[in-house]
């Protein structure tokens, strides 16, 4: 078989699999933002844009408990539309749980995970300080999609397993 059709196989086993990984996926609701400093916290429709042409800077905040029907292993999953875009022009997003700084979330970096195994009913305050630059003309606006996911662990690790070696022979 020619190499160009293994590499077309591969990538759909792989596309399948990263879904196969997600065993259910629940949407955080509800979220409040507030401009950067300020405290005039209101309500924020999950999935909807942020950001626009004069402010760059909000802050996110909302709580989640892990549902009683996750089995697997929790994972706070954030999608700005803007994955796989470079870095330095995009959605910037450190993110503080219970208090504490934890990670920063960019283009490619946006899975959290919460713990290893799921705690039922452990709620967590999540807070986050989010960057966007100001739009340029004919540029979308950033959209901020929040998810609590149920990760299959043995089906993330067999992506990864495959993905990797992959990935260094089309180098």
């Amino acid at each position: 078989m020619q190499l160009h059709q293994l590499d077309k196989r591969l990538r759909k086993m792989l596309e399948y699999l990263k879904k196969m990984s997600v065993i259910r996926s629940v949407p955080v609701s509800p979220i409040q933002i507030s401009h950067r400093g300020q405290d005039d916290w209101r309500n924020f429709t999950n999935g909807s844009c942020w950001g626009n042409s004069e402010e760059e800077w909000f802050d996110f905040r909302f709580s989640l408990s892990i549902p009683h029907n996750f089995t697997g292993q929790p994972v706070l999953h954030i999608l700005t539309g803007r994955e796989g875009e470079w870095e330095a022009l995009n959605p910037q997003i450190v993110v503080w749980i219970n208090e504490q700084i934890c990670q920063a979330f960019d283009t490619r970096h946006h899975s959290l995970v919460l713990s290893q195994t799921p705690e039922h009913g452990r709620t967590y305050r999540i807070y986050f300080q989010a960057y966007v630059p100001k739009l340029e003309p004919l540029q979308n606006p950033a959209r901020m999609l929040i998810e609590l996911r149920d990760i299959n662990t043995d089906v993330i690790g067999l992506y990864y397993d495959l993905k990797t070696p992959w990935e260094a022979c089309l180098l």
